[in-house]
This record gives C-alpha cells, structure tokens and sequence, in this order.
C-alpha cells in the first residue's frame, strides 16, 4: 500500500515564468487574482469621515431626494421631468412609511390569520397576540418610544407567523 506524506497534500499556487503568483487568470480561493494586478489604486476612506453616509440616515436620503428632484425639474426636459416625478414619488412613499400604525396592521394581519384556513389559527392568534404585547411592554420598560417599541413588535410577530405559516420557502 503507497502511503501518502502530510507535505504532499500542502496546496501551493502556481508560480508562472514571471514569479508571480496567479498570473495566468486562474486562482484559487487563498491567491490573489491577475485582475487586481493592473497596479489599480482603490479608495479608502478616512476613518474619521463618513463617506459614504450611513445608509440608515433617512434624513440624508430625504435631503437627496429633495436636491435631485429640483436640479431635474429646474432642467427642463421630459425626461428630466420624469425622473424629477420619480423622485417626488419616493418622497412621498417615505413620508407613508413613517406615519405607519402598527397597531392597525397587527390588526390586519390578526384578521387575515382569522378569515384563512391555517390549521390551529386560534392558538396562533393567541401566541402571536402575547409576543407582541410581551414585546411592547419589554421595549417600553428598556426606554424605547412606545412607536418604536410597536413597530419592532410588529416585525417580531411577522417574523414569527411568517415562520409557522410558511416556514422557509
């Protein structure tokens, strides 16, 4: 029986005639790629400096928006007009989702779990009801707003009906 040295399993990368690693287009996982070696420079930002913002400040994404759409509109042409819509039409769909009620769409959905044909619907609109009252109260007493503390029991609650309903799909 030929036995097999430990030395003989170690993967190396090929070294091609110019001794660099990777150089014929093809690598594997752990070498670098003949795509990076056109000597290309890459941006990194300071530490300090946010750029780009945070993509969870909707108040820049607002501002953006706001911005894009009057330097479209002051252009003047159809599809500058357009995209200007557009924009204006995002705005409008961020000020729907801010002024949300949770509670209504709790309600909702409590009443579309009921009118449907789940086995054991009953049970599942009790526990759901407890998770988001639980959830509430947990919130509320950790120093949350009572609007926030709703709309992060609404997505507990979606999460959990959408697990026992659908189930990963």
């Amino acid at each position: 029986m030929k036995k097999v040295s430990e030395k003989s399993k170690i993967l190396t990368p090929p070294v091609s005639s110019e001794g660099i690693a990777g150089a014929r287009g093809l690598s594997l996982p752990v070498e670098p790629t003949s795509i990076y070696d056109d000597g290309e420079d890459f941006f990194i930002p300071d530490e300090n400096e946010e750029y780009p913002p945070s993509t969870n400040n909707i108040k820049y994404v607002i501002d953006l928006l706001v911005e894009l759409g009057d330097g479209l509109d002051r252009k003047g042409d159809d599809e500058s007009r357009r995209l200007a819509s557009f924009a204006d039409f995002l705005l409008v769909k961020i000020a729907e989702q801010k002024n949300k009620d949770y509670t209504k769409l709790f309600n909702s959905l409590i009443e579309k779990i009921a009118d449907s044909d789940i086995l054991d619907s009953n049970d599942l609109i009790i526990k759901l009801s407890k998770i988001y009252s639980r959830s509430i109260v947990f919130n509320v007493s950790s120093g949350k707003s009572i609007d926030e503390s709703k709309r992060m029991a609404y997505m507990k609650v979606v999460k959990r009906a959408d697990m026992y309903i659908g189930g990963d799909r």
